[in-house]
């Protein structure tokens, strides 16, 4: 198999059975011809969290279906929290989100949405990094850097930051300060440090860049590191001007990203009222962020909503085509 950035091929260590060809001719030709399923229960699933299911679309290797559930979490909570809705309200956030940025030019697994609470994507080998888009100061950055910004303050330029996607505060027998330490990377490899804790506080952890892209030759670290820093501020300006075209301020949002099974490199997972901080024209906190400040559940929920509603506009061709002529 080989990685497939922007045009430029990337040999990878291992093969997976490539199915010729860019992929782009399989990933649009799917568009409205996947059968639904009569019984997800009798499938086994491809990956499960407290937030979503991925399940293989039977007859197709390398598509799966996105199933979002009706739950919430927040601060490393191992009980996830029960909203109803929660899971349709997901989806139609990240499929309206995830064809805007299709129409802006940005690689993304999302093939089409599939049931109110599901959509149908290519299975995507993850990449650990979780990538965090920021035009605005408020979570871990605003800790880390305590005297420079007031909360929600307009950073003067946006910002994309990678945190190490870990469990239980380890990486693998390295001892971590905290989960998710923020990642900055040098020279094939990663310093690892606290997330919201001021760097010069503290002594970073090193670990190989190879350990976190198993699957990438080391020589085409930085590469790799440049696309998916290029791909992530793309679409980091992208989803701020679309959300303000209505009024919304975006702060932040969390982007991850994966190689299909023919080495191309897309941003995939979901994007939606959970990955990001959005205030809606009243000034409200209206994302996750809100369940994160024990705001009551069915004000929660009407944010979920909100957030929704307005990326229903998104999608709109039109919308891409402004948003691209901004950005040029």
């Amino acid at each position: 198999m080989c990685v497939i950035i922007s045009g430029s091929t990337f040999p990878r260590l291992k093969q997976t059975q490539p199915n010729g060809g860019n992929g782009m001719e399989t990933h649009t030709a799917l568009r409205g011809h996947i059968d639904w399923y009569p019984d997800l229960a009798n499938l086994d699933k491809v990956v499960e969290g407290k937030t979503k299911m991925i399940f293989p679309i039977k007859g197709m290797p390398g598509i799966v279906e996105v199933v979002s559930k009706d739950h919430l979490t927040k601060n490393n909570d191992p009980t996830p929290t029960k909203m109803d809705g929660k899971g349709v309200l997901s989806t139609t956030t990240t499929a309206n989100i995830f064809e805007l940025f299709r129409l802006c030019g940005i690689p993304v697994a999302y093939i089409e949405r599939h049931r109110p609470h599901s959509f149908v994507a290519l299975h995507a080998d993850m990449v650990k990094l979780e990538v965090v888009g920021r035009v605005a100061a408020d979570g871990s950055y605003r800790r880390r850097n305590p005297s420079k910004h007031e909360q929600y303050e307009r950073l003067p330029e946006p910002v994309i930051e990678f945190f190490l996607k870990t469990s239980g505060k380890k990486w693998g027998d390295i001892d971590l300060p905290d989960d998710d330490p923020l990642a900055l990377y040098r020279n094939n490899a990663f310093e690892l440090y606290h997330p919201a804790k001021p760097l010069n506080e503290q002594m970073s952890i090193s670990i190989r860049a190879s350990d976190v892209f198993p699957s990438v030759l080391f020589f085409f670290m930085d590469s790799v590191m440049l696309k998916i820093r290029e791909f992530a501020m793309r679409a980091l300006l992208v989803l701020d001007r679309a959300f303000a075209a209505w009024g919304y301020t975006l702060c932040d949002v969390k982007f991850e990203f994966g190689f299909t099974r023919d080495g191309r490199l897309v941003l995939a997972d979901v994007v939606d009222a959970d990955s990001m901080r959005v205030r809606c024209p009243d000034g409200i906190e209206r994302s996750k962020q809100a369940f994160r400040n024990n705001v009551p559940l069915e004000e929660v929920k009407k944010g979920f909503e909100m957030i929704a509603q307005v990326s229903g506009f998104f999608s709109q061709p039109e919308v891409a085509t402004r948003i691209i002529a901004e950005l040029a």
